[in-house]
C-alpha cells in the first residue's frame, strides 16, 4: 500500500473519531441508587451525596420549591406537569439521569421562581441569560453558564431561590385603627 491512501485512510478515521467524540450530546451520571420519591428530606439527602445534580432530582426538588409537596409519580409525569407549569422548556429531551448544567439549571430556577428580568431573558428566554439573573440576585454563583452543578451547591442554590420566594411574597401589614378602648370613650 503507497503512503497516500494510507495517509488518506488515516485522515478519515481520525476525522471520524473527532466527530463521534465531540458530537453534542447528554452527558449521564453512572447507575446510582435510585431517587427516592416520597420524602423531602431523602430526596435532599440524595441530592447532598451526589457528584452532580441530574434532570429527576433536580425536577423533583424545583416541585418541591413550586408547590410545596413532593411529586410521588414516575419522572415521565413530573416532566409533563413541569413542562405544562413553563419550568421545564417544551420537549424536554433530559433522560432522568441527564447531568444538568448551569444554564438549564438557571432556566428551571428562574421559571420557578417567577424571575423573569433582563432584556435578553425576555426576548428569548436562554437558561445563560437565567443563570446570569441568578447570580445577580444572588441566588447562584458565578461559575459559569455552561458547567455542571454539584448536589450540595444545587442545595443552596435552592434554599437561596426559597429565601427569595419567602421575601418577595413579604407584605407589608396594615396597620388597622381599632379605635379607642371600650369604657375609655368621653
Amino acid at each position: 500500500m503507497s503512503p497516500k491512501p494510507l495517509c488518506h485512510a488515516l485522515c478519515l478515521s481520525i476525522a471520524a473519531l473527532s466527530l463521534v467524540a465531540c458530537r453534542p450530546g447528554v452527558q449521564r451520571q453512572p447507575a446510582q441508587q435510585p431517587v427516592p420519591v416520597d420524602s423531602n428530606a431523602e430526596l435532599m439527602e440524595y441530592i447532598g451525596d451526589q457528584a452532580f445534580i441530574t434532570a429527576e432530582p433536580a425536577c423533583r426538588a424545583l416541585h418541591i420549591l413550586w408547590t410545596g409537596e413532593v411529586f410521588e409519580g414516575d419522572y415521565a409525569a413530573l416532566v409533563v406537569k413541569m413542562e405544562q407549569a413553563g419550568i421545564v422548556s417544551p420537549g424536554w429531551k433530559h433522560p432522568p439521569d441527564a447531568l444538568i448544567d448551569r444554564a438549564t439549571l438557571g432556566y428551571m430556577i428562574a421559571r420557578t421562581t417567577d424571575i423573569r428580568s433582563g432584556l435578553n431573558w425576555q426576548l428569548w428566554g436562554l437558561g445563560r441569560y437565567a443563570y446570569r439573573e441568578l447570580v445577580y440576585r444572588e441566588i447562584a454563583v458565578s461559575k459559569g453558564e455552561h458547567s455542571f452543578v454539584s448536589g450540595g451547591e444545587f442545595l443552596g442554590i435552592l434554599n437561596r431561590a426559597e429565601q427569595y420566594m419567602k421575601e418577595r411574597d413579604k407584605r407589608p401589614i396594615e396597620r388597622v385603627e381599632l379605635g379607642e378602648e371600650p369604657g375609655h370613650g368621653g
